[in-house]
């Protein structure tokens, strides 16, 4: 987590872009939140731009008495508000993303869902993203927060174990930021959005393939069956 001279120094680096100039939300943006009076909340900020993981969000929602969290439509290609911090652009550092009015409307937003679903006493909380760089495409990636290298190793353990739960490929490898070196980190979100404020925090990237209309089911079923066991052991 940054200090207070690191923050002020990021604020200053920042590119604001008013309101006026940026191209407007799309109609259909929005969010969902359902809470069902858990201290889990599972999410994903980029339901529709991060191909299926509203699909998948919802449906592993219906099967697991968690707090949820769905927004979608608001990054899109020209216009990539980050919905989880207060920032637009895609793939670039902390440093290069942009503040903007809009972003920062939008995350407020993402944010009082997240204080309504009780966020600051959170035992868990979960983001689904999904990613298209071919150098990650043979493997899950989960950036994390809060956590002891006990309960790293832990939850390394059941999302390796249980890989077949889901009908997900054998070979499929699963990497975990804290004890295998990752490259979706996550930092942003951690240095100035909601990851920096979570007690602990799972930041999934999904290969584009198992997203596919034909295998997202499987992620469905790898969640719907590992994050039960995960939160059983932050008890």
């Amino acid at each position: 987590m940054l200090n207070l001279t690191q923050r002020l120094c990021l604020t200053v680096s920042w590119v604001a872009i008013s309101a006026a100039s940026a191209p407007t939300l799309a109609a259909d943006a929005g969010m969902q939140a359902w809470d069902r009076g858990s201290d889990l909340i599972l999410t994903t900020p980029h339901g529709r731009f991060d191909r299926g993981t509203g699909a998948i969000v919802k449906s592993v929602c219906k099967q697991l008495h968690w707090n949820c969290l769905v927004a979608a439509g608001y990054r899109r290609e020209h216009a990539p508000v980050n919905v989880n911090r207060p920032t637009e652009g895609v793939g670039l550092g902390p440093r290069e993303e942009r503040k903007t009015d809009r972003a920062a409307a939008v995350y407020a937003e993402y944010h009082d869902n997240w204080l309504s679903l009780g966020g600051p006493r959170a035992r868990l909380y979960v983001e689904v993203h999904g990613n298209s760089r071919p150098q990650s495409q043979s493997h899950i990636e989960i950036a994390t927060v809060g956590f002891t290298k006990p309960e790293l190793r832990a939850i390394g353990a059941i999302l390796v174990n249980r890989l077949a739960a889901g009908g997900l490929p054998a070979n499929l490898k699963v990497m975990l930021e804290g004890i295998d070196r990752i490259y979706y980190r996550a930092r942003s979100t951690k240095w100035f959005g909601i990851l920096g404020h979570t007690r602990r925090g799972l930041h999934f990237e999904f290969p584009r393939a198992l997203r596919s209309k034909s295998r997202r089911h499987r992620i469905v079923a790898y969640l719907t069956d590992t994050l039960p066991r995960i939160a059983h052991i932050l008890r």
